[in-house]
């Protein structure tokens, strides 16, 4: 057995027989990390499928119906739910104005009584109010025409005053919530807690139609996700797909270490690498 105390090798160029086989064994486990990871990852797109979530399927069922005017209580509480179910994600400002509009101007014709949608837009109007005033401060300090700590400052009182409002509002929506949201919703409370903050006092004051295509295209987006038996299938309580990235590849990372390790000892033991 040739002895060598050189442990300098390159892995684009090796000059021996022992950085030959070191090479091999990176570019071998490279290999198979990458089938693993990127490999799973063109699997489950060849398998997905687009599956609309129980939320748009009822959108689409009432969607024209409430559009049209023609939409009953019970339609227009579909409505009104659907909408807050994307509300309640993570959205674009342009699609969350959109539907902010749509959504209060629905709530506004379920109250119907106008006594009561007078008292509606006297709290709806401060808190509007009260948000254009956040926006045009956070633009003053984007534009360094007023100083951090009177930015910080003004931020924090008017977050205050919005949370107040908002709580008044909602304390009046409460009145109405089994007119606004079905008495079957699971999430019928946390609706309720949401939909003052996507209520908009503008969308009544500055009543345009609605864009229903707009409408119909963002539902559509957030509310359909790719699924297939890989995403459905459940593993020790998780979806596979989520056990097999987030916990199987960090296992398979740590293997992969191992047996690197395992077979550079057994290199240095055959080429007679002396530490």
């Amino acid at each position: 057995m040739e002895t060598n105390n050189d442990y300098n090798f390159s892995i684009f160029k090796p000059v021996n027989e022992y950085s030959r086989r070191n090479r091999n064994i990176i570019l071998s486990i490279i290999l198979i990390w990458a089938l693993c990871v990127f490999g799973f990852q063109f699997l489950l797109l060849i398998l997905e499928k687009p599956t609309p979530e129980k939320s748009l399927i009822i959108y689409e069922s009432v969607a024209d119906r409430v559009t049209t005017g023609e939409a009953t209580m019970d339609e227009k509480q579909a409505y009104v739910g659907s909408l807050l179910m994307v509300l309640g994600k993570t959205l674009k400002p342009e699609a969350r104005l959109l539907l902010d509009n749509v959504l209060t101007v629905t709530v506004y014709d379920m109250i119907g009584d106008s006594a009561e949608q007078s008292v509606l837009m006297e709290k709806l109007i401060p808190v509007s109010e009260k948000r254009a005033e956040l926006i045009a401060l956070k633009a003053a300090w984007d534009a360094k025409t007023i100083k951090y700590i009177d930015y910080k400052k003004g931020s924090v009182e008017l977050n205050e005053q919005i949370v107040l409002l908002k709580d008044d509002l909602g304390l009046f929506l409460q009145r109405f919530s089994d007119r606004l949201i079905k008495s079957d919703d699971k999430f019928g409370r946390v609706k309720m807690i949401w939909l003052p903050y996507e209520m908009r006092a503008s969308a009544i004051l500055e009543q345009q139609p609605i864009d229903k295509t707009s409408v119909d295209k963002i539902m559509k987006l957030y509310l359909t996700h790719n699924q297939s038996f890989l995403t459905d299938f459940r593993f020790l309580g998780f979806p596979f797909h989520y056990f097999y990235t987030a916990v199987f590849l960090l296992v398979l990372f740590v293997f992969l270490c191992v047996m690197y390790a395992y077979r550079i000892q057994h290199l240095h033991r055959k080429y007679g690498m002396e530490e």
